[in-house]
């Protein structure tokens, strides 16, 4: 049965999306960012960050935030940002 589960966090005025599933309890968990500019634009399609095995969702959550601002991170001193839609609700 897959499990699944979606956390939205906001880091230096970016809207984070962290997205994550797995196929079985003890797979590992696939997952996935979306972050949004303070002017609500996806800076970047959805990301495959990591397969995070043997870990909670709050562990889980936790791989996702750090990852998401480390790429904030780089937007903010590389100019990385590209225009595209809002990132999409669940």
């Amino acid at each position: 049965m897959t499990e699944r589960f979606t956390r939205h966090e906001t880091y230096e005025d970016y809207a984070i999306t962290i997205r994550a599933h797995r196929a079985e309890a003890d797979a590992a968990w696939e997952l996935r960012v979306d972050i949004a500019n303070p002017e609500g634009v996806r800076c970047m399609p959805a990301q495959r960050i990591a397969n995070v095995e043997g870990a909670s969702r709050e562990d889980v959550a936790e791989v996702g935030l750090e990852q998401a601002r480390i790429l904030v991170y780089e937007f903010q001193k590389y100019g990385l940002e590209h225009q595209s839609r809002p990132p999409a609700e669940d």
